[in-house]
This record gives C-alpha cells, sequence and structure tokens, in this order.
C-alpha cells in the first residue's frame, strides 16, 4: 500500500536536496563532510546492502536517522555457536509498545516514546513508512540513538578530569570546539552522568591495591621514591606513607625546621592527610613527604616520624611548629628528644579566648609577648604586671599552664633556634588551603594520588619560577655608601633572602656604636639602635670570620642582622664573608642532579603520557590546517588516512586501560572509613545530655538553685572565692587543641619530658 506522503517529510525532502547541491548544513557539513560529528547519511538504505560488521549497518541506519529526525535501536540479535551476531534488526525507537503498568507508582512515568511504529530495517528488509512526525532537526541531537560519548569522548573526559577541569567545563569546552551543542554528539546530562558512573567505577574492592601500585610505578621514574605502608589484622590499608626525590633533596637542605599538621575530608575514607613540610631557600613552603593515617593517635604519628627520621639517616631535627595536639607532641618527643618545639600562636589565641573569658584586653597584650625582644628576666616582669592588669592572678590556666610552657611559644626563650620567622603554623593552614584545591572527600585512592601529584607539580613549579627569578637576572641595587656589601650578597643570595638582607642593611644607618674592645683577634662591639635603648653585644673574629650578636636574630632567621652589618662597617670589611651566607638561604642550595629528569615518552607507557603528547602534536596540525580552505583540506584527508590506518591497526575493540596491579598489593584491602577527631566531637556535643543548673550560692549541681538552696543566705562555698575565670570545670586543662581537637586531657605535670630551651629562670608555675 502507498503511503501517503507527509507534508512534513516532504518538506524535509526540499532541504536534503538543497543540501545535496551546496554541500553545506547549518550542522557543519562542508563539502559533504561534517566538522563535528560523524557524517550524514542522505541515501535511505538498499536491498542487499553489505556491511562489514553489525556495528558498521548500525551506525549507517542511525547516521540516516539522524537526517530524517527519528532515532533507532536494536530489537533483535542471533548469534551463532562462536558468539558472533550473525543476524540482527534495527528499528524505530518509537516501535512497540511500552508494557502496562503493574500497580501503582509514586512518581510519574516518563514521557511515552513508544506507539506501534513499524518502521524498522533487516538485515535483507527496509520498511520506510513512519506513524509519526519527524523530529526537527534541531532537536535531533537529543534522540537517545543520537547521543552518547564514544570511546574517544570517554578518553578525552578522563584526560581532563585528571588535568583538574570539572566535568561542567570539559562540557563547555566540547561545546566551544564542536560550535554547538548539536554538534557534541551528548548532552550536558550525558557528560554528567558518565563523570558519576566514572568515579563509581574505581570504587572497587582494588581501590588501595590500585593506588599502591600506581605510587609503586613511580618508582621506573624516579629511583629515589619511598613508599612505606602498614595493613590491618584484615589485611587493610591502615598508614601510608610516600616521598619522592624532590622532597628527600628537599629534607636533606631544609630538614632544620619542621611543619606539620593534619588535614581532613580529602578522600571517600576521611583518612587524615599529614603534610610535612619546611622552609626552603626563598622562604617559602616545600614538601618533605606526606602521610594518609588510619587514625590520629600518638602510635600513628611516631610511625610516620619515624620514617622522617630515616629519611634523614637517623639525625634529629633542630625545630618543629604544630599545632599543640597531645597526640602529635608525645609523638615528636619519642622520635626527636632534643628537637625544640615551638607551639602554633594563632592555635593559643584562639585556646586564650576560651579561658580567658572575662578579660578581653589579655589576649591582643599576650600577643606581644610572642615576639617581643625580651630578656628572660624583663619578660617575666612585664608578664607579672600584664597578669596583675587583667586580675588573673589566681586563674590557673594562665599562671600555670600557658605561663609555666612559655619556653614553646614566646621568641625570648626561642630566638637562639631556627625557625625562619615562623611563629604559627599558618604555612600549614596555607597548604592546607592549597591542597584542598584539588582533592575532594568523594576521591578514591587512585583517584587522590593522581589528584595530589598535579598539586605537588603545582607548588614546585612556584620554587622552579622563583629559581628563574633568582639566577637569571640580578635585584636592582640601592646606591648607598654600602654598595660594596650590598653587589657581593645579591650575588651570594636567592631573591627573597636578599630583600631580607638588604632590609637589614638599610637600618645600619640607626646603629650607633658605643663602646669597642679588642682581646687579640677577638672585636668586641657594644651597640644600640638611635631609637631603643636596649644593648647589644656583637663579637666578630679577624682571623676566622666568624661572627655572634647577641640579639640572636642570624640564629633564627638566617640573615646577617642590622649589628653585625654595623660591624663590617666599622671594620671596613667591603665583601660579605661566606661564613654569613648560610647553604640554606643562597642562590642554589640543592645539588643540581637531585631532581629526577623527565620521563621519555618511551619510558611511561601510561595511557595519559601518549594521549597528551598525541594532543600536543594535534594542536599544532589544527592551528596550520584551519588557515586556509586548501590547507583545512589537506589536513583533514591526513587525518582521515591516519584515523583509517589505525582502525585497520585494531584488533579488537577498545578498551579502557587498566592497571597492572603486582602480587605483592592484590591483598591489600580499602581502608576502613575514619571517624576523625572533630566528627567525633561534634556527634558527641549532639548527644550529651544537657547540664544540670549550678546553684549560685553553694555552686552544687544537684538540680536546685538559689531559692530552694539548703545553706543559709551568706554561705560563701570554695568555687566562689575563686577567680570568676576560672571555668568550673576547668580540669581540663587542654593547652592547645587543634581545629577539630578531641585530644583529651593535657597533663599539666612536665616532669615526664625534658625540658627545653628554658633558662636557669624556668618557673613550672607563676606565683604572684
Amino acid at each position: 500500500m502507498e503511503e501517503e506522503e507527509h507534508p512534513r517529510n516532504s518538506a524535509i525532502e526540499d532541504d536534503l536536496e538543497s543540501l545535496e547541491e551546496t554541500g553545506e548544513t547549518d550542522n557543519g557539513i562542508l563539502n559533504g563532510e561534517t566538522t563535528g560529528m560523524e557524517d550524514v547519511i542522505l541515501d535511505p538504505p538498499k536491498i542487499g546492502q553489505i556491511f562489514n560488521d553489525f556495528e558498521e549497518a548500525y551506525n549507517f541506519y542511525n547516521d540516516y536517522a539522524r537526517a530524517w529526525g527519528f532515532s533507532v535501536r536494536c530489537s533483535k540479535k542471533v548469534r551463532n555457536n562462536k558468539v558472533e551476531v550473525t543476524t540482527g534488526a534495527f528499528v524505530c525507537s518509537c516501535e512497540g509498545h511500552r508494557a502496562p503498568n503493574k500497580g501503582e507508582k509514586k512518581r510519574d512515568s516518563p514521557m511515552e516514546t513508544r506507539f506501534g511504529c513499524k518502521a524498522k530495517w533487516i538485515v535483507d528488509i527496509f520498511k520506510e513508512d513512519h506513524n509519526h512526525m519527524p523530529i526537527n532537526r534541531q532537536c535531533t541531537h537529543h534522540l537517545r540513538s543520537q547521543r552518547g560519548l564514544t570511546e574517544a569522548d570517554k578518553a578525552d573526559f578522563r584526560f581532563k578530569k585528571n588535568a583538574g577541569m570539572k566535568p561542567s567545563q570539559i562540557i563547555k569546552l566540547a561545546v566551544h570546539n564542536a560550535g554547538g551543542h548539536d554538534k557534541v554528539g551528548y548532552t550536558v546530562k550525558d557528560g554528567m552522568n558518565f563523570s558519576t558512573r566514572d568515579r563509581n567505577e574505581r570504587l572497587c574492592p582494588s581501590d588501595a591495591a590500585a593506588a599502591l601500585a600506581y605510587l609503586e610505578s613511580k618508582k621506573s621514574t624516579d629511583t629515589h621514591f619511598i613508599l612505606w605502608y602498614t595493613t590491618d589484622e584484615e589485611n587493610r590499608l591502615h598508614n601510608l606513607f610516600w616521598a619522592d626525590s624532590m622532597s628527600i633533596a628537599d629534607l636533606s637542605c631544609f630538614g632544620e625546621l619542621l611543619a606539620f599538621d593534619t588535614t581532613y575530608k580529602k578522600n571517600i575514607y576521611n583518612m587524615p592527610l599529614v603534610i610535612f613540610t619546611g622552609i626552603n631557600h626563598h622562604f617559602t613552603s616545600c614538601l618533605f613527604g606526606s602521610a594518609l593515617l588510619a587514625n590520629e593517635t600518638e602510635g600513628s604519628y611516631k610511625w610516620a616520624l619515624e620514617i622522617l627520621k630515616e629519611m634523614l639517616g637517623g639525625k634529629d631535627l633542630h625545630t618543629v611548629v604544630t599545632d599543640g595536639d597531645k597526640a602529635m607532641r608525645n609523638a615528636i618527643d619519642t622520635v626527636f628528644p632534643y628537637a625544640t618545639h615551638r607551639l602554633c600562636a594563632w592555635h593559643l589565641s584562639k585556646n586564650i579566648k576560651g579561658k580567658v573569658k572575662n578579660s578581653p584586653d589579655f589576649e591582643p597584650q599576650w600577643s606581644t609577648f610572642v615576639i617581643a625582644d625580651y630578656e628572660q628576666e624583663e619578660f617575666e616582669e612585664k608578664w607579672k604586671e600584664l597578669v596583675g592588669k587583667c586580675g588573673l592572678q589566681k586563674n590557673q590556666w594562665v599562671t600555670k599552664n600557658l605561663f609555666g610552657r612559655r619556653g614553646e611559644w614566646a621568641d625570648t626563650y626561642l630566638r637562639s633556634h631556627y625557625f625562619a620567622g615562623l611563629t604559627t603554623t599558618s604555612r600549614n593552614e596555607g597548604i592546607n588551603s592549597f591542597v584542598g584545591r584539588y582533592l575532594e572527600e568523594r576521591h578514591c585512592l587512585l583517584d587522590f594520588f593522581i589528584q595530589y601529584d598535579r598539586w605537588c607539580r603545582d607548588l614546585r613549579e612556584t620554587e622552579i619560577k622563583l629559581d628563574f627569578k633568582s639566577n637569571y637576572g640580578l635585584t636592582p641595587l640601592k646606591s648607598t655608601m654600602l654598595r660594596p656589601l650590598e653587589e657581593s650578597a645579591v650575588k651570594l643570595f636567592s631573591k627573597a633572602a636578599f630583600l631580607k638582607f638588604r632590609s637589614e642593611l638599610e637600618q645600619v644607618i640607626g646603629c650607633i656604636k658605643n663602646t669597642q674592645s679588642e682581646d687579640g683577634n677577638i672585636h668586641t662591639y657594644s651597640l644600640s639602635m638611635f631609637n631603643k635603648q636596649k644593648v647589644v653585644e656583637v663579637k666578630y673574629n679577624l682571623e676566622t670570620k666568624d661572627m655572634e650578636c647577641s640579639c640572636k636574630k642570624f640564629n633564627s632567621v638566617g640573615i646577617p642582622c642590622t649589628h653585625m652589618l654595623c660591624v663590617l662597617k666599622e671594620e671596613r670589611v667591603k665583601s660579605l664573608p661566606e661564613k654569613l651566607v648560610l647553604k640554606r638561604c643562597s642562590k642554589n642550595p640543592k645539588p643540581i642532579d637531585s631532581m629526577p629528569p623527565p620521563p621519555k615518552l618511551g619510558d611511561d607507557h601510561s595511557f595519559n603520557t601518549r594521549y597528551g603528547s598525541l594532543q600536543f602534536l594535534a594542536t599544532h596540525i589544527f592551528l596550520l590546517g584551519a588557515e586556509t580552505p586548501l590547507s583545512f583540506q589537506v589536513a583533514r584527508g591526513g587525518l582521515t588516512a591516519v584515523r583509517d590506518k589505525l582502525e585497520m591497526m585494531r584488533t579488537t575493540p577498545a578498551e579502557r586501560e587498566s592497571m597492572v596491579i603486582p602480587k605483592e598489593f592484590e591483598r591489600a584491602l580499602n581502608p576502613k572509613k575514619v571517624m576523625f577527631k572533630g566528627f567525633r566531637k561534634g556527634k558527641a556535643k549532639k548527644q550529651q545530655k544537657k547540664k544540670k543548673m549550678k546553684c549560685g550560692r553553694c555552686g552544687r549541681r544537684d538540680g536546685h538553685y538559689i531559692k530552694t538552696c539548703p545553706e543559709p543566705e551568706g554561705y560563701v562555698s570554695p568555687a566562689t572565692e575563686s577567680s570568676s575565670d576560672e571555668e568550673d570545670d576547668d580540669d581540663d586543662m587542654d593547652f592547645a587543641d587543634s581545629d577539630g581537637g578531641d585530644d583529651g586531657d593535657d597533663d599539666d605535670d612536665q616532669s615526664g619530658r625534658p625540658q627545653k630551651v628554658i633558662g636557669k629562670t624556668y618557673l613550672s608555675s607563676y606565683q604572684n
């Protein structure tokens, strides 16, 4: 029976005839070729037409369907004993009818798309009649069979996602490159769904094993890469520590100072991430290594620190800066018993605001004691004045805990030790914030390490950039009478160190010599600044060029102080002595071969490496090919020929490259999800019972209040005799809680811990 021609079909035929004549369409066809998606097939299938395989037949009919405004699906497949498809049938996606509902549904049924259409194409039968109106060509890219990510799309999606692009950004870029949503081949929703499925596929039982294999593979290009891990009794990943050759080189050069902190919510297992950092020759952060821990106990910290000590060749750290976490502090004292421990001033300030609520003036004035240039006797006198002024004589936390451990936060007691100007863990907080741009809570371990490497690469690029600025081109000098000293310093110091040096040099004009004495080769100077009364003493050895200043700034920062430079001026020294240029502040403190050579393409067989290399090459081809119509045809023809040749080389369908997991890692199971400290504390606050009301007369919490108190009026309890600043439950003397800290009670008795950098005037508690 001859079907009546639909006016819509006639319009489409007219459009197609016009396209065949011009060779151009609004879908991007140029001379019969599409610029975005596959070529549109305009001729209908023919009886007896031959295709190489089932997939080729489907693609042919699907392209034809796109031009005519309908979608197709496979309704039948017949396979032989060899599991090969021998017969197949393709139908319009509107063929058939939806199965009747089997009961009530809470949600509305999706849009009806099947209404008995008879059009189909079987190997030897073709029926072209439809019982529905074709879709407008502008909407065909939303048809189910006309959209979806190809293997090339998926590979490109993964590649860009590993580079740090968000799925929405990847899709926007694809739309821009293709010239419109209709030319991409998939919708925004398709891309987002693929991203979610791809991430979920990585959350398999072998996630930990794949992550360990990924780290182990680094040894092929970085022979000094180290990997340590432990498993629990269930063979689940417990603790993990890793560091590359750059970290080892940084630790050997800048390992005198260690700062570390714990950050959370950087992987799906909530394993705390500990980043060990130091200060390099540019006075920026450098990476010593990192660890993922199963918990924040003393044992876990001790395990990580012992590995760090082994990297140092068994040497002790000189100085450590932490937030005061109890488990962290105990682990440091065990592994590095002679290290000078500095507590973060920011965390102390936070605790002071909580412990000293009724004296708001105390915290701002306390902060001046952190960096004040006092002698020990002067420090204790001024502290006594401050405590008396704020009425805190009976506040045990201030007089016993805070003052008793002043040797761990005040510059007065710490200035002879190298801290590079650090008084807080703010650098670590900045590192944590920086790494937070790369790592997310939903990352599995494998994705975590891929993104961690990206963060590490960007962090080190900052140092490389500063190295370039220090070594290529000199910092402009200022015209002063001490220019010879400045000229010698600019050749030796890194740019950041030189700027600090120049700041000290500029103040020499305000440094006054009071007295001078000589004892053989030792010249002793008594100096003071023009606007200060404090007198400092500098000793200079004419023979060895050694210098020592009582202000200790050279010891703590690593840059010659103003007093030393004033003595050099008095001694008419025109070139900065090499002993005043510490290696850690010089232009090139690390060995040239400390950085591993970049891997050659043949050395790294990863898919991403090959993909990125080819994409980089193709970018230049795209530029040359797009310049003129002729160059476009040449480039397109060449790329098409290469594509066809590569397709012929493939013996099997494309498969996602899988990582080979060594046998030693196969048994490693995924870690348990960690309940980190801050999470437990927050839960406990919600679940804890409300405290009973405290009686204002007797101070007891047995359910009564002042009107029903059994004690007579005028009764004064021992609790009310003490200062109002003492909290009734101040038995918990935590000295420096961490951000989410649930550190437990801090032991006030310091006898079990070695007292460090405390002078002879050290007091375990302040007595008024």
